[in-house]
């Protein structure tokens, strides 16, 4: 099985095999998104109907099918799927930047200091969370006929911008600190 890269914060970016894959639609992207961050398995029923709830279930579950083949084609090997459940296969082949930036940002919080003092070890955790965070989750991927998957992208962006906020505020993300550059910030607060 060949290496699955899976950019998530910024513009969608999937590589495969060391190469940029265009899938094929919008939903298909939208549900490895989704997939890739969901641990276990997900229910047939519940992906059909959150991304296309308008209709039948007959008619969502066919277009689920239909985003699965799509994904099997562009994917081989990667998505698990049974009548009942579908999944993302987990190895070491498998890299999410979103895990990557949760894995840094833990690293930052668990580091033995003063929260007012930085360190080599700090800056360089701080690096990389900045060089992961490309931009917005998902940015520029918009399913408008899809409010619950909307939904779930608005509050994913959310928990990623307060997160590396965060650091802003802690004024840790300063380039006198030696820190390369910042992005903007821009999902909204959600309260």
């Amino acid at each position: 099985m060949e290496a699955l890269k899976l950019n998530w914060l910024g513009h969608p970016l999937v590589e495969w095999k060391g190469q940029a894959i265009k899938l094929e639609t919008r939903k298909a992207a939208a549900l490895l998104a989704y997939l890739s961050l969901t641990p276990g398995e997900c229910q047939r029923e519940v992906l059909a109907t959150m991304f296309w709830q308008e209709g039948s279930q007959q008619k969502a579950l066919a277009n689920l099918r239909r985003a699965l083949s799509s994904l099997n084609a562009s994917l081989p090997e990667w998505i698990e799927a049974d009548r009942e459940t579908i999944s993302l296969k987990r190895n070491i082949k498998l890299w999410v930047d979103v895990d990557a930036f949760h894995q840094s940002l833990s690293q930052l919080k668990e580091h033995p200091h003063p929260e007012n003092e930085t360190c080599d070890d700090c800056l360089s955790a701080l690096n990389k969370t900045v060089e992961l965070y490309r931009g917005d989750f998902l940015e520029g991927l918009n399913l408008s006929d899809s409010p619950s998957f909307d939904e779930w992208q608005f509050f994913q962006r959310v928990v990623y911008v307060r997160n590396l906020r965060m650091f802003y505020n802690a004024s840790l993300l300063d380039t006198r600190n030696g820190v390369n550059g910042t992005r903007q910030l821009s999902a909204p607060d959600a309260g």
